[in-house]
């Protein structure tokens, strides 16, 4: 199975946290829209996502 790579047009990081801003599209009302994730890091690793 051949996954396509994310498409990743914004971040932002502030303090332990991170901001990463992806378009979703699909067959659905409002497609495509741009979700919002919010991460905690710690030693380069992500501890929270949401």
């Amino acid at each position: 199975m051949i996954c396509p790579l994310p498409e990743v047009p914004d971040i932002a990081t502030a303090g332990t946290g991170a901001v990463v801003a992806g378009p979703v599209s699909g067959v659905f009302p409002g497609s495509p829209v741009l979700l919002l994730s919010y991460l905690t890091l710690a030693d380069g690793l992500i501890m929270a996502l949401k």
